[in-house]
This record gives C-alpha cells, sequence and structure tokens, in this order.
C-alpha cells in the first residue's frame, strides 16, 4: 500500500497539530513557557548576616548568597536545603541538609516537615548552571516561607572547597 500525501495536506496537518499544542500549552495551568521567565534574586549583604537569630531573618524576597556566606551561615546553624534527587543526595550533600527534590517538589512532600516557614533556609543544587534551587525556592515563599537564600554556586563548588559533607541519606 502506498502512501500518497502531498505537501499541502503534510502542511495543513502540521499547522493544525502546533495550532492545537500551542492553545493547549497556553490554557493549560502547567503548560511550559515559551520564553525563559528571567528571575533576579536581592543581594545577601553583611547586614543580613548580621540578623541571624532566634527571629531569623527580616526579609521577605528569596537573596541569592555566595560560597563565603553560605559557609558563615552554616557555621551559624542556619539549615540548607538540597534541591537534587534523592541519588545526588545520597552521593553526598552539605551537613544536616535536607533533602527536598525539585522533581518530586508538591506542598505535601514529607520533607516541608522538617522545615519552619519561620527559619532561614539556604537552597542549593548542583551548581551556578542550576536553576532548580530558584524553582523551589519560589514555591516556598508561595506556601509561606519567608527567609529564603539561593546558594547559587551549588553543591560542586561546597564540595570543592572541602566544607562539611555527608553521604547517603533519604533514598
Amino acid at each position: 500500500m502506498k502512501l500518497n500525501i502531498s505537501l499541502k495536506k503534510l502542511s495543513y496537518i502540521l499547522f493544525i497539530s502546533l495550532l492545537l499544542g500551542f492553545t493547549h500549552n497556553f490554557i493549560s495551568p502547567k503548560g511550559i513557557p515559551l520564553v525563559k521567565e528571567e528571575i533576579i534574586l536581592g543581594s545577601f549583604t553583611d547586614d543580613d548576616l548580621n540578623n541571624v537569630g532566634a527571629n531569623g531573618l527580616d526579609y521577605s524576597k528569596i537573596k541569592a548568597i555566595d560560597l563565603e556566606n553560605a559557609f558563615k551561615l552554616f557555621n551559624n546553624g542556619v539549615k540548607f536545603v538540597d534541591v537534587r534527587d534523592q541519588w545526588d543526595f545520597a552521593d553526598g550533600h552539605v551537613s544536616g541538609a535536607v533533602n527536598l527534590p525539585e522533581v518530586e517538589f508538591n506542598t505535601k512532600h514529607e520533607a516541608l516537615s522538617k522545615l519552619s516557614k519561620d527559619e532561614p533556609l539556604i537552597l542549593y543544587c548542583s551548581s551556578d548552571d542550576c536553576g532548580l534551587s530558584t524553582k523551589v525556592a519560589i514555591e516556598l515563599m508561595k506556601l509561606g516561607y519567608q527567609y529564603l537564600y539561593v546558594f547559587e554556586e551549588g553543591w560542586e563548588i561546597w564540595l570543592e572547597s572541602d566544607y562539611p559533607v555527608e553521604v547517603g541519606g533519604e533514598l
């Protein structure tokens, strides 16, 4: 049986398929953005470091944090949240970190019970080209978490700096 489809018919089918796909993506609440949304984080300052205490940090915006300040806050007992998958987490993570994988994130995830909405949290993923920690920080902010920091340099630079790490954990 020979398939005889003209170029005109094929173009029509392709056009209709694209139109239906874009229409569905546009009206779907979980549609994929056609243009990457740029997210601009606030800057971490020395004032933030001085405000760590029992009452947490008094800011409502997500802030980017560098390795030096992340380590200072680590030494002050601030909790780290690893948003990489459970296998990467088990291979190694910041000592004491909680695993909240971006791919599994939902409002009922059991890791959320380990996090207080009133404590500062430092979220990280693999490296500075990984945007998962920012995505999770935004979701946590929507849930009412107030003091969120994104350690953009991530796990790889933490490990290279020979800072405290643990192996194993939730699987």
